[in-house]
């Protein structure tokens, strides 16, 4: 998880987000309880194709890389992306048009995060929080490409998100190695005088590339990269 700088307002927003606060509110009005839950499905999608809005969406892609905001998993298409309310609609309807509410997500993460949004119990918010000094990753052993939480809130966020579910493991595991690969190989460049000045630039920004905050899992790859002596040679290539 890397921590995502919130992009200006769509114009969307800026327009409709106050009306559409307004219509939800008396919707909600209406219900036994005043609950988002009580409300009719036909009400609950209408609202659902409001914060969709492919404006809305768009700049929520933008802002996090084409990534999820809570795994890092690149998603691929529209149609495995999500929008997730971090304090849950359900609980804070107010907040349904909020655009710092507001993050994109992976459909499996927005599934295992549901409605949990208690304040006393916070997980990792990675537009106001600093996720790396909330949880890194273990490096070595049988757990490694395993989360390593640092503090209770890096806990509760693994736990709550389930990410060391297993497909999740798996690929992480598999960037892992993809960046050793190329550490090894940068090395063996160094040592080699016929492919060193060629090779080495051009493994040396690819370990680079890997560790951006556009590529799948870069928070794990960089805190990676940063365990090596010679990282900083790589790094500035």
């Amino acid at each position: 998880m890397i921590s995502i700088q919130k992009a200006v307002v769509p114009q969307k927003l800026v327009r409709l987000g106050r009306p559409w606060r307004t219509w939800l509110m008396q919707q909600i009005s209406h219900t036994p309880n005043r609950k988002w839950s009580e409300l009719p499905d036909r009400i609950k999608n209408l609202a659902r194709t409001k914060y969709r809005n492919q404006e809305i969406k768009s700049a929520l892609r933008a802002e996090a890389h084409s990534k999820c905001s809570y795994c890092e998993t690149y998603i691929a298409g529209a149609q495995y992306a999500d929008i997730d309310h971090f304090r849950p609609i359900s609980k804070h309807p107010l907040l349904a048009f909020e655009w710092r509410n507001l993050l994109y997500s992976c459909e499996l993460c927005n599934e295992e995060k549901s409605d949990y949004g208690k304040p006393d119990e916070s997980i990792i918010n990675p537009s106001i929080d600093n996720p790396e000094s909330e949880m890194t990753f273990h490096f070595t052993g049988l757990r490694h490409g395993w989360v390593n939480p640092l503090t209770l809130k890096g806990e509760r966020t693994r736990d709550v998100l389930k990410l060391d579910r297993p497909d999740l493991l798996i690929d992480r595991r598999r960037r892992l190695q993809e960046v050793r690969d190329n550490i090894e190989i940068y090395r063996a460049a160094l040592n080699d005088p016929n492919l060193q000045d060629a090779t080495r630039g051009m493994v040396g920004r690819l370990v680079r590339s890997m560790t951006g905050a556009d590529a799948s899992f870069s928070s794990m790859c960089n805190q990676y990269v940063d365990t090596q002596q010679d990282a900083r040679v790589w790094k500035a290539l």
